[in-house]
């Protein structure tokens, strides 16, 4: 039980990331203090969330072996 709400938190966290970092333009944000670090470390979000992604699998995957 636990191991599978610690899969979902990080699961759904990991995929926030990436829908942030693909989805959002720059110009939807109007806030210049959030847009223009987002347009820069863009990649860098990406890979947090599909580290992110990565760590839920590997967790759930000890939940079962457990």
């Amino acid at each position: 039980s636990g191991g599978l709400i610690a899969f979902i938190t990080l699961f759904a966290s990991g995929g926030l990331l990436l829908l942030g970092a693909s989805t959002v333009p720059r110009s939807r944000i109007p806030w210049l203090v959030i847009s223009e670090p987002l347009d820069v470390h863009r990649s860098y979000l990406a890979a947090i969330g599909t580290g992110t992604i990565a760590i839920a699998l590997i967790c759930l995957n000890i939940a079962v072996l457990l």
